[in-house]
């Protein structure tokens, strides 16, 4: 945790400052301490990232373990600089915190709403139940979650991880767009995620977190399908499919290629809670605990506190 926060730290401190030409000359001192902290986790990666590739060298009887260090080597082996256990240690700890902050952040949003508003806690503890006695834990009882699926993208449509998304800076020479504007070099651009996830004409009620919306609007699209009607793409209003109106993960063809893994990540941690833990708030709670918000970003309440028990069979 101490890594992945100060990987946070550094980049908000450099992009923050209105530094110019100083910028990169500030960016390395005032990152001396960051990279202490990554030769620190470093060393406690590389040494296993070395052990792993010594067993693939000597064709070891050990089966290998489906995760993602045997992966990253697999992907490495067809760029030879990459191709070393700090190169391959250094992406496994990228990765990490990528795959780390934003569905913690995302399934701690998911406890305060399921806790402020109770209603969602049956309906859910079921479906994850059920599905999970159907087909164990696995992807297939993670496709078989409708309602979950549901609660995570109106999570996100309500409580995203930013009020933009999609930041561009132009560089090297001005950008030309099809209509003929012109940005200058150093202009910084974004779509508004939030303002068009809220928006009326987008949604009916856009301001009132309904955690079953997109799972209705999925129904219905079977519904017409069923019919013979036109209606949209079946998979439109899955959590990780990205529309116009769902920019949760980017848009385009440099949306979050991870959002796949994070919805997963995110269905499985929260069924798992709901299913083994009881849970509630530490102290009396009428509204929802209002979020940090640093350089329009946003995080769960850093200071909320909640009170956890393993369930008793």
């Amino acid at each position: 945790m101490t890594f992945s926060d100060s990987i946070f730290i550094n980049a908000m401190t450099i992009t923050l400052l209105p530094l110019g030409i100083l910028r990169a000359p500030f960016a390395w001192i005032w990152s001396s301490l960051h990279r202490l902290k990554l030769e620190s986790a470093l060393r406690l990666v590389e040494p296993v990232v070395r052990r792993r590739i010594l067993d693939r060298q000597q064709e070891s009887s050990v089966q290998p373990q489906v995760d993602a260090i045997e992966w990253t080597i697999e992907l490495s082996n067809s760029v030879a600089k990459e191709n070393t256990p700090r190169q391959i240690a250094l992406q496994l700890l990228h990765n990490l915190w990528a795959g780390s902050a934003a569905p913690g952040g995302l399934v701690t949003q998911m406890i305060f709403i399921v806790l402020h508003e109770p209603k969602y806690l049956q309906p859910l503890l079921e479906e994850a139940e059920t599905a999970i006695a159907k087909h164990g834990w696995s992807d297939k009882a993670l496709n078989n979650m409708p309602l979950l699926d549901s609660y995570i993208r109106e999570t996100n449509r309500v409580y995203p991880t930013g009020s933009v998304t999609c930041a561009r800076t132009v560089m090297v020479k001005p950008f030309q767009f099809h209509d003929g504007l012109s940005i200058p070099v150093g202009s910084r651009v974004a779509i508004p995620g939030m303002a068009i996830q809220q928006d009326p004409d987008n949604f009916q009620n856009p301001l009132q977190f309904d955690g079953f919306r997109f799972a209705r609007l999925s129904a219905l699209d079977e519904e017409k399908s069923s019919r013979g009607m036109a209606h949209d793409d079946d998979h439109s209003w899955g959590a990780a499919t990205i529309s116009t109106t769902n920019l949760a993960f980017g848009y385009g063809k440099h949306a979050c290629p991870g959002r796949f893994y994070a919805v997963r990540k995110a269905k499985l941690i929260f069924s798992k809670f709901l299913m083994e833990y009881d849970i509630k708030w530490a102290n009396p709670v009428s509204t929802m605990p209002p979020r940090l918000s640093i350089n329009a970003q946003f995080a769960p309440n850093q200071g909320q506190r909640i009170c956890i028990r393993k369930k008793t069979l």
